[in-house]
């Protein structure tokens, strides 16, 4: 009975403004729109533990998916330390010459100036201003709000194809950042993925992926058969065992996928 007295009294009106103001807070302490920035967001922690583990590897592969200004590159070339290959994705002329004025020159790096889907073929990329770090292929937020856009017509390939080209057995690190279509990205990495090709992946999930009509629930499943799924945090990984809808939350947070 005093439980029940202390649910209904939880359920005031005029509690409603605190609960909103906890509600943030929490989303805010486990990280939510915290996964913008590759300094603070707890990229570098998993490009670190990933380098731990891999320490034994002597030239490990990173994929860059969603490169934009390079300093995710630039994070792994340190958390490595060793003769790591970086490719690096970004379609965005603009953002690829920023790409390039970041990184340098680097002889362990190389540039791409083509996205990634599940198939290949082309689309129109859409930004808020030119070399914007969320330049999307789904643009309905942009259109709702009736901001002028710069599009840029982009060439898309997949992962499985790509490696299959160049000749890549394995690839240590995979991290797609590309504003709601994460999912797609993954789905041309199947055969990869399948043959236990891939170590680490790292993914954004957030406000973007209401455009792309994309759940959180869609990604977990289709990972995690071959990984334990984490959101990252800026000083480690919290561990998401199971699918709850409790983890639809369309705030940018990255996560990280360790395989089984």
């Amino acid at each position: 009975m005093l439980l029940s007295w202390l649910v209904r009294l939880a359920r005031k009106k005029a509690l409603q403004p605190l609960h909103i103001r906890l509600h943030r807070a929490a989303k805010v302490g486990m990280n939510y729109w915290g996964g913008a920035e590759v300094a603070g967001s707890g990229e570098r922690w998993a490009l670190g533990r990933a380098a731990g583990s891999l320490r034994n590897v002597e030239h490990p592969v990173v994929f860059d998916v969603g490169a934009n200004n390079g300093e995710f590159t630039k994070a792994a070339l340190v958390a490595f330390q060793r003769a790591v290959l970086v490719h690096a994705f970004e379609p965005s002329p603009t953002a690829a010459k920023t790409f390039l004025e970041t990184v340098g020159k680097v002889p362990s790096v190389r540039l791409h100036r083509f996205g990634f889907s599940d198939e290949a073929g082309v689309a129109m990329l859409h930004s808020p201003t030119s070399g914007s770090s969320i330049a999307t292929l789904h643009a309905t937020t942009f259109e709702m709000q009736g901001r002028a856009l710069v599009v840029d017509r982009i060439e898309l390939r997949t992962v499985d194809g790509f490696c299959q080209e160049q000749g890549i057995e394995r690839i240590h690190y995979l991290k797609v950042d590309t504003e709601g279509h994460e999912l797609s990205v993954l789905k041309g990495a199947h055969e990869m993925i399948e043959r236990g090709k891939v170590d680490f992946i790292q993914f954004e999930f957030g406000e973007c992926h209401l455009d792309s009509r994309v759940f959180f629930r869609d990604v977990f499943t289709f990972l995690s058969p071959r990984y334990l799924i984490h959101r990252i945090l800026p000083d480690g990984i919290w561990p998401l065992p199971t699918y709850s809808p409790d983890l639809e939350v369309f705030h940018t947070a990255n996560y990280l996928g360790i395989k089984r």
